[in-house]
């Protein structure tokens, strides 16, 4: 059953799916022909103060981004206390469902352009000053056309930091984390070089078919990134 949200100038077509990040919506924006993807933050993240201060600071940021891997960033809003999102809608497969369905599309010279875009990609954002701190391969995503696009940048782990503080509950990749998330520095204090060891380990796991530390749990996980 569709939850029974509304956002002023957004009609929601459907539910997308739940996650750390709250509830995505598909939505038509008015006056826009193309859908869009609205992505509506839990209330109680929402009344915290720090998250919403550094929300609004993330979006001011992502506003800048002009590029065409990276989803068109349009507003942000509140919504029955509710923090959101509205971003461009990118039609596509994510990196982790190909490799679960059609892994045989992943080539060898693929594969290395499909990485070569990611890095362009990167290269654009962080000489705006934007760091992605979330890279897997569920948000790379490939159109039809196999044209790349890396989705969530930043607010993703945003709200994943709020939900860590007040809940002490984790919803991030840890696989994918750089070891500075866990020794100290904390998703603050991380630079370029968080993104480029995520986007090494998507590398990694699509030449081999494997994830570079494999454990038993998340806990053993974190021990074999921090102490390898």
């Amino acid at each position: 059953m569709l939850e029974a949200v509304q956002v002023e100038g957004y009609t929601i077509i459907k539910e997308l799916g739940r996650g750390g990040m709250g509830t995505v919506y598909l939505a038509n924006r008015a006056g826009e022909g193309e859908p869009v993807v609205l992505k509506v933050v839990p209330e109680f993240i929402s009344k915290n103060e720090e998250f919403r201060t550094r929300f609004m600071r993330e979006c001011a940021a992502l506003r800048k981004l002009d590029h065409p891997g990276i989803p068109r960033f349009y507003d942000q809003g509140e919504t029955g206390g509710r923090m959101y999102v509205a971003m461009a809608f990118v039609e596509g497969k994510s990196l982790e469902a190909i490799l679960q369905g059609q892994p045989s599309r992943l080539t060898a010279e693929f594969m290395e352009q499909l990485l070569r875009k990611c890095c362009d990609i990167l290269a654009y954002a962080h000489k705006t000053g934007i760091i992605h701190r979330d890279i897997s391969l569920r948000n790379i995503i490939l159109s039809d056309n196999d044209d790349v696009h890396l989705i969530d940048f930043g607010l993703s782990k945003l709200v994943d930091e709020a939900t860590l503080t007040m809940t002490g509950q984790h919803f991030g990749t840890p696989v994918f984390m750089a070891p500075e998330h866990f020794i100290g520095r904390g998703a603050k204090g991380l630079d370029v070089r968080a993104d480029l060891w995520s986007i090494g380990v998507a590398a990694y796991w699509l030449v081999t078919g494997k994830q570079p530390f494999e454990a038993h749990s998340n806990v053993a996980l974190l021990q074999k990134i921090t102490h390898p």
